[in-house]
């Protein structure tokens, strides 16, 4: 490695260049170790904030499977009183793209 030849450069007496590389080693042993330590700890949070993200999602989809159940029986039961449905059948393509809206539509 080049950093090896670094000592011997700087240095001439080998006590002092076996000291330079034993350094060397404890200084790349520190810095690896710092570095492993903060990966894991990133890891870690983003295992944990992938974690509510996931319990976010299935409430959130939970949520608009029983809007859906929801519309789907009013429409029903406003059928068999003879009226017309309040929610157009194109409601369920909602489930299918996200984002997308009906007008008059508060839920």
């Amino acid at each position: 490695m080049l950093s090896d030849p670094v000592p011997a450069w700087w240095l001439h007496a080998p006590k002092r260049i076996t000291l330079a590389d034993v350094l060397k080693g404890w200084a790349y042993a520190l810095v690896t170790s710092l570095l492993l330590y903060g990966l894991l700890r990133k890891t870690e949070e983003i295992r944990t904030r992938n974690e509510e993200l996931e319990r976010f999602n299935r409430a959130t989809v939970g949520r608009e499977l029983n809007m859906v159940r929801l519309k789907q029986r009013v429409n029903a039961l406003s059928a068999q009183l003879g009226r017309r449905p309040p929610f157009p059948p194109a409601f369920l393509d909602e489930t299918a793209a996200p984002g997308a809206h009906m007008a008059g539509d508060p839920s």
